[in-house]
């Protein structure tokens, strides 16, 4: 979550400010732990990245639309930083084969279908 947020906002401070949170509170759910924090506060932070809770809850970054969302900037200490250190660990083969796949899902309606059957051979 973090990553998200500094992909998206300058800072945490910045994003504190834009939900109106004191940076300390913020700075504490992070250091804490999200299951620490206020539910409120949660909701707070979630409501505003666009993700679902539930999902949080879990650990996991679920976006609430994917159709409108826009995906956060990738950087080398992004939020995709242990993606692009595991694309540096694939053979060629399957390198070629996730590039065909992220290809697929940035192609129009039409082109879902061949990214489920890229995702069938990949599984």
């Amino acid at each position: 979550m973090k990553e998200l947020i500094q992909a998206r906002y300058k800072s945490l401070r910045d994003f504190s400010i834009k939900i109106g949170m004191p940076y300390s509170t913020m700075d504490s759910i992070f250091k804490r732990g999200v299951k620490n924090a206020s539910v409120t506060n949660i909701i707070k932070v979630c409501e505003e990245l666009g993700i679902y809770t539930d999902g949080l809850a879990k650990g996991e970054i679920i976006y609430k639309s994917t159709e409108t969302e826009k995906a956060p900037e990738i950087t080398p200490e992004g939020r995709y930083a242990g993606i692009i250190k595991k694309l540096d660990l694939l053979k060629p083969v399957q390198l070629a084969k996730v590039e065909g796949f992220i290809d697929c899902m940035v192609m129009d309606n039409e082109a879902a279908e061949t990214a489920k059957q890229i995702s069938d051979q990949l599984a």
